[in-house]
């Protein structure tokens, strides 16, 4: 699931509760003593001044409207909290005349959430308990809480997704440490902690470990973390140098039981742990780090780069770690700084993970990986060991990337057909668990009939083998590679003749990552290895991978001849650079760009370090040769180049390199040379120079690059201004360069222009009720602002001992049946969109039933989360989960089952008459506990509530 952020943070789920707390106050009248709501409701007789916040507009019988636009100035509804949701403790309250122009909400939708005292006549108002004919209505002046009532705390405002709350408390780790380039930091009080984010730091206080603030901002989720993200100048610093809150120690265990980790969130704790392995690079900005106890309950610790602590972290240790409580769909501990992390002095023996796990499926992600419903070792995402399948991440720019991508979606539709979500499994983990993102190596096996899922895809051909040193077991090693080469020579696949994937999966990631091969390449009959380059001259079904060519040598293994060649000695384009003009070097690279493009026959070259200008005349030279060059170093206007160079072409028709995608800011030396890419960039100041080159200015933001086009690309001044004009928003692809200090961007011709494509949501889903019979209420799950979607799945939650789930359907044609998992009260949904047409517009989709067990009266409400949308390309998208909120009324009086509007004994004697009953009207009336009969059990309930 490819989850994103928004950079607006826009909230389009409009049927969230949402209350603005935080207008200003303005200056008021004096006020009188007064009464509560409550009390009000209580005793509805008389004349009384009532102080109370106003919560929303009165629309009918215990029914509210809480969010404009409002209907009308006709009315308004208080409450003794304003974030009151039971329709039993809201007073409405008729607005006449003199008083709609100041507090008639459709006129003024900004007091909602204020404090008002009104004073009238304390009378029935849409035949509920509430105050009629107002002499006096004045905004009250709230106190701090306790105090002020704006202020909610932490465990409070966690549960108001989608509403914008003030919050007070201590920072517990500076932003500069764990905030990887965004604001990024937790808060705590008394009764919780949560993250702060935003993408942008600089425009807040540089938040430091001990400062006392107070946050304005919306509550929302991202991966099952809460957070809030503050408004534009909605961060005060109050104090700095505050106590931090004492770490409250728990277990690995914790970490795995949500009922304890949950209200733990966002808030510093301390546990013991061993480490497994450290990676040797980041992922995202962090390390992510493995910690295990004795029974193998784990967890990630997540190391950010800022804090400088990954060094004090040694495999095979156990260790007291102190951090922060997070959670990336799976909770996870934030150590701040080194000091967070202190060696045991007894150091029991090392926890062995290698053995077997029963887990249960959640997802498929793709070919090669899975997600399963609880942590094991730490983790829910499983890794395929000894395979590798084609990649789906990536969008394709050509040939290549588009092979990758349709085998890679053939593998994965294959690996759904193996596994599904519910399936029991056997997860069987080696002595090295878990890989550099912190995924599970494990091998799955099938738990119902055994199979072997990972030597399943090899065996089918949707997969390659894929075994890296240490191989572990032989016997098992042989039977992969066996599969490897009969899937091979039978053409399946990946290995079809008529349509062969064209590069294996780690070269394709090699290739479209830009970090090139770094693994020598062993032979395991023959015992030598190869350099990584020359990984093809082993047999598919005899390689194995090393992490260097020392491991490959102490595994046993030698050098194969002529891998190794003496001279020349080949420099990389980022180390050529380095030297100074007059410099002699030897370089390797792919051509970039046409040879002429800028005059003579020169070209750039580009590595895997780099890439430079060739300043040469002679013929016989195409873009996409790989090229040997032997030549002088030098510079012409400050771009360095290469001269008198000396070219051997070393294989023609090679993938171009993928052009890496940077601001117009990042133009700069560091990029010389190489292809780059602007996204969303705007045309601005278009000029045509001499010969028709034409030049524009692209501007992102307060970030601008000179663009020059030369007119011997074959493109030019005519031309562009015939595709383009002032102010349009294009990508646009060239080769970094600068003239006389000027940095600038040089496309190589017309398909490296495009207009930008406008990023679309898939949409959203939203929810609105219908009044079913008796107690049961009906949601209807629609979709808001749908864009090409074709299949969808969410997570519900609910009070079990409040409602009961009787079932969804679906409304609109086309659609699949939900795919329901239910247990105590939660609900999982997934659907798909069959025929030629995906779901557009606002439409119904599903009808969800639900029967109320409480009190009749009472406002009940559901959680909302693991919304993710997918079109019809493949792309995910997740949405932000929410509370909805629904009223408890029916559509007759609970027990009244003559309808004579009241319970009595009338009504017991005619349940008498309908026990065992097959009508399905008397049913209706009579069944209270909704369990499909009428017996002695609604005889019960409706003697104790006569």
């Amino acid at each position: 699931m490819k989850s994103s952020r928004s950079a607006g943070l826009k909230l389009i789920l409009s049927f969230v509760l949402a209350v603005s707390l935080f207008a200003p106050f303005v200056s008021k009248a004096e006020t009188t003593d007064a009464i509560t709501v409550a009390e009000a409701i209580a005793n509805n007789t008389g004349t009384a001044a009532v102080e109370g916040y106003i919560v929303g507009h009165t629309t009918g019988t215990n029914s509210y409207d809480r969010e404009a636009p409002f209907g009308n100035d006709y009315n308004l509804a208080i409450a003794d909290s304003p974030t009151e949701t039971d329709s039993s403790k809201i007073l409405p309250v008729q607005l006449s005349s003199q008083f709609r122009a100041e507090f008639g909400l459709q006129t003024n939708p900004d007091i909602i959430g204020r404090k008002i005292q009104v004073t009238g006549s304390l009378e029935d108002y849409f035949s509920v308990p509430g105050l009629k004919n107002p002499t006096a209505i004045t905004f009250v002046e709230g106190e701090p809480n306790p105090g002020d009532p704006q202020t909610l705390t932490i465990a409070e405002a966690k549960s108001q997704i989608g509403q914008t709350v003030t919050i007070q408390g201590v920072v517990t780790a500076d932003n500069a440490a764990i905030g990887g380039g965004r604001l990024s930091t937790y808060m705590q009080d008394e009764t919780g902690g949560i993250n702060i984010f935003a993408f942008d730091p600089s425009a807040y206080p540089a938040l430091k470990a001990g400062d006392l603030v107070k946050v304005t901002g919306a509550i929302t989720t991202y991966n099952q973390l809460t957070e809030i993200v503050p408004e534009a100048d909605g961060i005060q610093v109050l104090a700095e140098n505050q106590p931090l809150p004492n770490p409250q120690v728990i277990t690995l265990a914790d970490f795995m039981n949500e009922a304890t980790a949950e209200p733990l969130e966002g808030t510093l704790v301390q546990v013991e742990g061993y480490v497994q392995s450290v990676p040797s690079s980041p992922a995202g900005g962090g390390y992510n780090v493995t910690i295990v106890d004795e029974e193998f309950n784990g967890t990630t610790l997540r190391v950010m780069e800022g804090t400088n602590a990954i060094s004090s972290i040694e495999a095979g240790k156990w260790y007291s770690f102190t951090g922060i409580m997070s959670q990336y769909n799976s909770y996870q501990l934030l150590p701040r700084s080194s000091a967070d992390i202190t060696l045991l002095e007894n150091q029991p023996p090392a926890p062995d993970p290698s053995g077997e796990y029963e887990a249960v499926v959640s997802r498929v992600v793709d070919g090669d990986t899975i997600n399963i419903q609880s942590p094991v070792l730490g983790t829910t995402s499983v890794r395929f060991v000894n395979i590798d399948t084609p990649e789906t991440y990536h969008t394709p720019q050509n040939e290549l990337d588009q092979s990758q991508l349709d085998h890679g979606i053939a593998a994965k539709n294959y690996m759904s057909t193996l596994l599904q979500p519910g399936d029991q499994i056997i997860i069987k983990v080696g002595e090295e668990p878990l890989d550099d993102y912190g995924r599970l190596l494990a091998q799955v096996i099938r738990k119902e009939d055994n199979l072997n899922t990972n030597l399943e895809m090899v065996q089918k051909g949707y997969a390659v083998t894929y075994f890296i040193w240490p191989v572990g077991d032989m016997a098992e090693y042989e039977m992969y590679q066996t599969a490897v080469r009969e899937a091979n020579a039978a053409g399946l696949g990946i290995w079809n003749p008529e349509d062969p994937l064209l590069e294996l999966p780690f070269m394709f990631r090699a290739r479209e990552q830009g970090g090139g091969l770094d693994k020598p390449v062993g032979h395991s009959d023959t015992k030598e290895y190869v350099a990584p380059e020359l990984w093809e001259s082993v047999p598919v079904d005899k390689r194995i991978f090393f992490w260097s060519e020392e491991e490959a040598q102490a595994a046993g293994f030698t050098p194969a001849d002529g891998t190794a060649p003496d001279e020349p000695t080949i420099t990389t384009i980022a180390e050529a650079r380095q030297l100074g003009d007059g410099e002699n070097v030897t370089v390797e690279g792919i051509v970039t760009t046409v040879p002429g493009s800028w005059g003579s026959k020169g070209f750039y070259v580009q590595d895997e370090t780099g890439g430079i200008y060739v300043y040469q005349s002679h013929a016989g030279i195409s873009q996409g040769d790989r090229v040997r060059i032997d030549g002088t170093l030098g510079a012409f206007n400050g771009e360095k180049q290469l001269t008198n160079p000396t070219v051997e072409v070393l294989a023609s028709n090679q993938p171009i390199p993928e052009a890496i995608t940077i601001s117009p800011a990042g133009v700069n030396q560091d990029v010389q040379g190489e292809l780059i890419k602007l996204e969303g960039v705007t045309v601005t100041n278009i000029e045509e120079q001499s010969y028709g080159t034409v030049e524009f200015v692209a501007v992102k933001g307060d970030e601008t690059v000179l663009v020059r086009i030369d007119n011997r690309t074959g493109y030019d001044y005519a031309g562009f201004t015939a595709d383009f004009k002032e102010g349009d928003v294009i990508n646009v692809t060239g080769i970094a360069s600068i003239f006389r200090d000027t940095y600038q961007v040089k496309p190589r011709g017309e398909a490296d222009l495009e207009l930008a494509e406008v990023n679309e949501s898939i949409g959203a889903f939203a929810f609105k009720t219908e009044a079913g019979n008796g107690r049961k209420t009906k949601l209807i799950l629609s979709g808001q602002e749908l864009n090409d979607l074709r299949a969808g799945q969410l997570t519900i939650q609910f009070d079990e001992k409040a409602l009961n789930f009787l079932g969804a359907e679906n409304i609109t044609d086309g659609l699949t049946d939900p795919v329901i998992s239910e247990e105590k009260g939660r609900v999982e949904l997934a659907f798909a969109k069959l025929g030629d047409t995906s779901l557009e517009g606002n439409q119904d989709l599903f009808a969800l039933t639900f029967v109320q067990k409480g009190k009749a009266e009472q406002a009940w409400n559901i959680q909302v989360k693991d919304i993710i949308l997918a079109d019809s390309q493949g792309n995910e998208e997740q949405q932000t989960g929410f509370i909805y909120y629904f009223s408890g009324e029916t559509a007759n009086l609970f027990g009244d089952l003559n309808g004579d509007g009241q319970v009595s004994l009338a009504d017991l004697a005619l349940l008498t008459a309908y026990i065992g009953t097959e009508s399905e009207t008397e049913k209706e009336k009579a069944d209270l506990n909704q369990d499909g009969q009428v017996d002695d059990k609604d005889y019960d309930i409706l003697v104790k509530a006569i």
